[in-house]
């Protein structure tokens, strides 16, 4: 017996029973790809939510940038802060200088007014005789 060819290319004519087997097995191969469709679905829909939460992390994001923009220093700030930094402490330093020295003469001084005290007790005390 002749084989016969599953796919009849001289014969155009199906039987009824022919025709719905090989609908069953597109039916049976539109059910796969359907089957794969849900699955990329699937991974469409994580894929979306994944990116729906790194847009907002970067609208939140964007937020704080512009937030840290209008309140940080800049360069120029923090030099014009560390300019009159230096010029209080060299202002600390000279106060402190001027303290030993004004200390200085006023132990000067001290010695100075006890003995003018004593002169002027020996004065007193020679003019009252």
């Amino acid at each position: 017996m002749p084989k016969q060819d599953k796919n009849p290319k001289n014969n155009d004519h199906v039987t009824k029973n022919e025709f719905k087997g090989r609908l069953d097995k597109v039916d049976v191969r539109f059910d796969k790809v359907d089957e794969r469709f849900q699955k990329i679905d699937g991974r469409f829909d994580k894929v979306e939510l994944a990116l729906q939460n790194q847009a907002a992390a970067i609208i939140s994001n964007t937020e704080d940038i512009k937030i840290i923009k209008e309140t940080m220093a800049t360069k120029d700030d923090v030099q014009k802060i560390l300019s009159a930094v230096d010029n209080i402490a060299r202002d600390v330093i000279d106060v402190g200088r001027k303290s030993v020295v004004n200390t200085h003469r006023i132990n000067e001084m001290d010695i100075k007014i006890e003995e003018h005290e004593k002169r002027i007790s020996r004065l007193e005390s020679a003019h009252h005789k």
